[in-house]
């Protein structure tokens, strides 16, 4: 039986998480294996979730030599570390949301001889110092990614009044690594990460999670009443398999086709009829809050997509699996995917799920049937439901920045 080649889980560990292409190019080929360790959480299983509290120490790295994969045997030379979140926020007017935790360099190993395992010893300070995880509330799960870099057989120096050296949180932000490695002559040839969310998010339920991810990016109160309490989940998927997930970051290419609405099935009763007997419906829209600008949205909203008479499929026992929705009728207003304007800030897009009353109908005259630009701007998701009798029931968003904005 062939031995499983352990740089190829690698690779495929970090496509599966998106950290290539995110923070590694696609023509990224692993070459090198090492371990993180903690002291509280142990050695870390590449792409498995953390406690934050088990990842504050700065970690122990190891190379290793497994099955006859990876260079650990062929030692010698030094390494660079980085460590890094794309989860976090970017410096204002920046599109890169890498958050520097860590850099160190000149890393060495003893020779390797017939050794599995090689600690990588520290022969130098930090070029940063190390910082554990420390994501939001509210924000979800982050990647947390080690770079591991081979070093030119001189070595590096990093000056100190270089950028690295920089520990407040601005001037950790938006580090561009693969810059700062083409710049020293550093060669990418190993990676890892593990999953970390604020603890805060464990205890909360999945409802009050909507609510602390809808506040911490001011979806209420901009978009949103204060007195919004959701009472059913739904997640929105696109052809190509990307998923809207409570303000992660998407891109104009992943969200150009229609997508589909899938309801939790924790949420759908079994018998799909409100009190008066009749089946019952949605109407889901979802609009931008940031046109044209983030800080001048003077369209608010601009609405991308209506749809109603949306129901859930017969069979709604099952409860392992999402129930996509199924749509009875054309589209109000037809699906226009994000197109935020160059250097426009990062916009949220909304989906707002809405219950509908009995025989619902938006007259053919009513202004959500405009599809021009023009007649998408400045539209009241509010004003539009309370007209129709709408109950809102169901929140979700994404965030997309313009691809030429730099």
């Amino acid at each position: 039986m062939a031995l499983l080649n352990p740089l190829t889980k690698v690779k495929n560990e970090l496509k599966k998480a998106k950290v290539i292409p995110d923070v590694i190019p696609e023509s990224f080929e692993p070459s090198t294996i090492f371990a993180v360790s903690y002291t509280q959480a142990g050695i870390i299983e590449i792409g498995k979730e953390v406690d934050m509290k088990d990842a504050q120490e700065e970690p122990d790295l190891t190379l290793l030599f497994i099955n006859g994969f990876g260079d650990a045997m062929k030692s010698g030379g030094s390494y660079t570390v980085a460590f890094v979140d794309p989860d976090a926020r970017p410096l204002e007017g920046k599109t890169n949301r890498l958050f520097r935790h860590w850099l160190v360099t000149g890393l060495e190993s003893e020779h390797a001889g017939e050794k599995a395992e090689l600690p990588l010893l520290k022969m130098k300070k930090s070029t940063t110092a190390y910082k554990g995880p420390a994501p939001r509330p509210g924000t979800g799960i982050h990647r947390y990614v080690f770079l591991l870099f081979q070093e030119p057989s001189s070595g590096i120096d990093v000056p100190k009044d270089a950028p690295e050296n920089g520990e407040e949180t601005d001037q950790r932000r938006s580090f561009e690594v693969l810059k700062f490695a083409e710049r020293y002559g550093l060669k990418l040839v190993g990676a890892n990460f593990f999953l970390c969310r604020n603890p805060e998010d464990n205890s909360l339920d999945p409802l009050t999670s909507v609510i602390s991810a809808l506040k911490h990016e001011k979806i209420i109160p901009d978009v949103v009443p204060e007195d919004f309490n959701p009472t059913m989940l739904f997640s929105i998927s696109w052809p190509n398999g990307t998923e809207a997930m409570l303000g992660g970051e998407l891109t104009v290419e992943e969200t150009a086709e229609e997508p589909s609405i899938d309801f939790a099935p924790m949420n759908m009763p079994v018998e799909q009829a409100d009190s008066a007997g009749e089946e019952v419906s949605y109407t889901l829209a979802m609009l931008d809050a940031d046109a044209p600008y983030r800080k001048e949205p003077i369209y608010r909203s601009f609405r991308h997509w209506v749809v109603t008479g949306l129901k859930s499929p017969a069979d709604t026992a099952s409860k392992t699996s999402n129930l996509t929705a199924l749509k009875t009728r054309a589209a109000t207003t037809p699906y226009r995917p994000p197109g935020p304007r160059p250097n426009s800030g990062v916009h949220r897009y909304i989906f707002l799920l809405f219950q509908e009353p009995p025989n619902l109908a938006i007259p053919e005259s009513a202004p959500e049937h405009g599809a021009t630009l023009e007649e998408r701007r400045s539209w009241d998701p509010i004003k539009f439901a309370k007209k129709y009798g709408l109950k809102l029931v169901a929140a979700n968003f994404f965030l997309v920045r313009s691809s030429e904005e730099s």
